[in-house]
């Protein structure tokens, strides 16, 4: 299991990838969505990041909601710089 900001995790098996919220055990996902690669759970992630902020009045103006979007990606990024490639 992937930990991830907001109480998210991603699993998977040999079919897919498992995004949801980690239960209080930490071993079973809730609100659970199936992608194909990793590129679409993180777009994904994102996603779910941004309208949970929206729904509980974190972000309430549009400039918010970019500034916290740029912010999200970022880090993403920054965690997923380690592992790139380099040839």
């Amino acid at each position: 299991m992937i930990s991830l900001p907001g109480g998210l995790a991603i699993t998977a098996d040999r079919n897919c990838y498992r995004l949801g919220r980690s239960s209080k055990g930490g071993e079973r996902l809730r609100d659970v969505t199936y992608h194909n690669d990793m590129q679409e759970t993180v777009r994904a992630t994102v996603r779910r990041l941004m309208r949970k902020q929206v729904e509980d009045g974190t972000i309430t103006t549009l400039r918010g909601w970019l500034d916290e979007y740029k912010k999200i990606t970022d880090e993403f990024t920054k965690r997923l710089e380690p592992l790139e490639v380099k040839s």
